[in-house]
């Protein structure tokens, strides 16, 4: 079953269709003409729906995969729907494993550009607003550990810029974008 996400095309034919949020929608009459993007879209929504806790990672895995493989968290447009898609898609009581994946995923990519963290670290806000209408248990602890971790580390990134440099445009940009990494921490930690 999740193994169709491993296929090259089939996230990818999702990325054409981004403008649908929510619970997945049910079939109409006119389902048999749907587009490539719309009928692997709701593919992905069955297949998710029928999940469970043993192979949820076979579900998400593949999608961090396909972000990172075709550079998708910045922007991460694409990255926030199909998490919202998972998020809405997945039986509430796994929600706590996504995000779990997600702060793992953040601290697989720590050394990535400040843009590429930032946009992880709004799919994380996403998901938490998504998972936060049920609960999310002991997560919390392990999401407010990881974020402070992330804002220590881009904060001393950003001091290490600037003590080891002359304020060359390259430094200041570093700067600048490690402020929003910084942001995005302090706004997801405020949700």
């Amino acid at each position: 079953g999740f193994a169709f996400w491993a296929e090259p095309g089939c996230l990818s034919k999702m990325c054409a269709c981004s403008s649908r949020i929510g619970p997945p929608s049910s079939p109409t009459g006119g389902d048999k003409e749907e587009n490539p993007a719309a009928l692997a879209e709701n593919c992905f929504r069955e297949l998710l729906a029928r999940a469970t806790y043993g192979n949820m990672n076979n579900a998400v895995k593949p999608v961090f995969a396909h972000l990172d493989h075709h550079k998708l968290w910045d922007p991460n447009e694409f990255a926030v729907h199909c998490f919202k898609i998972i998020m809405y898609s997945i039986q509430a009581q796994y929600s706590h494993h996504v995000i779990q994946e997600i702060l793992g995923h953040l601290d697989f990519c720590k050394r990535d550009s400040p843009r590429v963290r930032a946009g992880i670290i709004q799919v994380l806000l996403e998901t938490i607003a998504i998972a936060a209408k049920g609960s999310i248990g002991p997560t919390v602890l392990e999401v407010f550990n990881t974020l402070l971790k992330h804002l220590s580390l881009s904060v001393d990134v950003e001091l290490g810029a600037k003590s080891g440099s002359s304020g060359n445009i390259d430094t200041r940009s570093k700067e600048c974008e490690e402020k929003m990494v910084q942001n995005a921490i302090i706004q997801t930690i405020g949700e």
